[in-house]
């Protein structure tokens, strides 16, 4: 794939205005396996959009200084059925490059791809803004794992195998939070994209229950695939995790995390 990827980068790519008649080209200039691989990708794009489309306008709730449970889960069901499409669109995208015998092929699918995002990309702009809940209940915080962390409950959320660990329950529990999101964030190669370090604001609520959950956006990195990544690790990191909620005065409480994500977009 970095191959790939480099032989794009010498290449070049045309002018996106000229590129209207992009998927003819690919049919009668590519070679029939690539083909279907293009079709099953171009119908992956199809859905995509369509999803988008469909889902970009909720019903905002009406509150005071309480979050809307409700809305943030039929924003985690959005936002996994988006993910379940971006880890389709990964997969696909891997039988792209074995396939590609030239570089007339190779310009023709980076040309196609890139359009494609450029279209998703801002629809899903659209879409975050529309998904945004900005009000909180008293009983919820928002932290920056990367700062220090001063948490305003008595007790945060906690893993059990951090119990004996000199540094705290608490702070080895952060440092397992943050790490676990670093270090299995895996960089999409699906496309070459403009800027080579993107940053991303993930929110996610730990429950009373101690379950991961309402993953979103908080402020997207402008690129689809690079937000997905984003909530699939998360959500891995919330199915492999079990953790201890946090408390005030005793009682279990939700705790909302929002985490800044810095990636470097292309590999040397």
């Amino acid at each position: 794939m970095k191959k790939i990827i480099t032989l794009l980068i010498l290449l070049g790519t045309k002018n996106l205005s000229a590129q209207t008649n992009n998927d003819k080209l690919i049919l009668e200039k590519c070679k029939k396996p690539l083909i279907e691989v293009y079709k099953t990708h171009s119908i992956l794009f199809d859905k995509i959009e369509n999803y988008l489309v469909e889902n970009s306008k909720i019903e905002q709730p009406k509150f005071n200084n309480v979050r809307d449970y409700k809305i943030d889960s039929i924003n985690r069901i959005h936002n996994l059925n988006l993910c379940d499409f971006y880890l389709q669109l990964r997969k696909n995208n891997q039988q792209f490059y074995p396939l590609i015998k030239s570089k007339e092929e190779a310009i023709l699918i980076s040309n196609f791809v890139t359009e494609r995002f450029v279209k998703i990309d801002s629809l899903y702009r659209s879409f975050v803004e529309e998904k945004k809940v900005e009000k909180v209940s008293e009983n919820t915080t928002n932290i920056k794992v990367s700062d220090t962390l001063k948490p305003i409950y008595e007790i945060g959320p906690t893993i059990d195998a951090c119990k004996d660990s000199p540094l705290g329950i608490e702070q080895c529990s952060y440092q397992i939070i943050y790490k676990a999101i670093m270090n299995n964030y895996a960089v999409p190669e699906i496309r070459i994209i403009e800027k080579s370090i993107l940053k991303i604001f993930v929110n996610f609520r730990i429950n009373k229950q101690g379950i991961v959950e309402a993953i979103r956006i908080n402020k997207t990195s402008g690129y689809f695939e690079f937000d997905m990544e984003a909530i699939n690790v998360i959500n891995r990191i919330g199915k492999n995790k079990k953790f201890n909620p946090a408390t005030v005065n005793n009682k279990a409480v939700s705790v909302y995390y929002t985490i800044p994500i810095n990636v470097m977009s292309q590999q040397d």
